[in-house]
């Protein structure tokens, strides 16, 4: 493909990413249509079609736009562990909310993603969801394991279980941040503080 039109080609599929935010944010997933994304980003629903096969694909490629890759995750951990993975893990967790909270597209899309009303366009979605919160918990749970091992976490506690504990505490707290849309402020640290404290002998 020439250079210009493959240029081209990748301006359009990302003009379309940033219409369809719009769109499904203006009209709710399932009564959003490609027609509309198509007339929103003034080009022809053949263009839109050319790009993604139906809206899934769209809301997939939009949270794959602001998911965090594992390997992202595991190196950031890996240069905060300063003889603590426990502090580590408290500081990452501290500085991801912080950074998703504060990135307008990233809530845009997790906004889309958490009101999705359209079932055949989640299929997709989801599974790629599972993967994601699979690997992750992959990841802390190395991390509290090494915790563990240090005496840093207490013995009773299993690490893939806080792994969990903190993955449903960290996705709670930034669907509040979403619903409260500004208008309350969410005690991030604070609450991270509370949990961390409470993992230690």
């Amino acid at each position: 493909m020439p250079r210009r039109t493959k240029d081209e080609s990748e301006q359009t599929h990302a003009a379309i990413l940033e219409a369809a935010i719009e769109e499904f944010l203006r009209h709710g997933v399932a009564r959003t249509t490609l027609q509309g994304i198509a007339e929103s980003c003034g080009v022809t629903r053949g263009a839109v079609y050319h790009h993604f096969k139906n809206k899934g694909e769209i809301i997939a490629r939009l949270m794959e736009s602001v998911r965090l890759p594992a390997e992202t995750i595991r190196k950031e951990l890996a240069e905060m562990d300063l003889q603590d993975p426990l502090e580590a893990l408290k500081r990452w967790s501290k500085s991801a909310i912080h950074k998703l909270a504060n990135d307008e597209r990233a809530c845009k899309v997790h906004w889309i993603y958490l009101r999705c009303d359209g079932r055949e366009e989640m299929e997709k979605v989801q599974e790629m969801e599972e993967e994601k919160v699979s690997s992750c918990s992959e990841i802390i749970t190395e991390q509290l394991q090494k915790a563990q091992a240090l005496g840093q976490l207490r013995p009773e506690i299993e690490p893939s279980e806080a792994s969990e504990a903190l993955y449903a505490l960290f996705t709670g707290l930034y669907y509040n941040y979403l619903r409260a849309k500004g208008q309350k402020a969410i005690p991030f640290d604070l609450t991270f503080d509370t949990f961390f404290r409470g993992l230690k002998p």
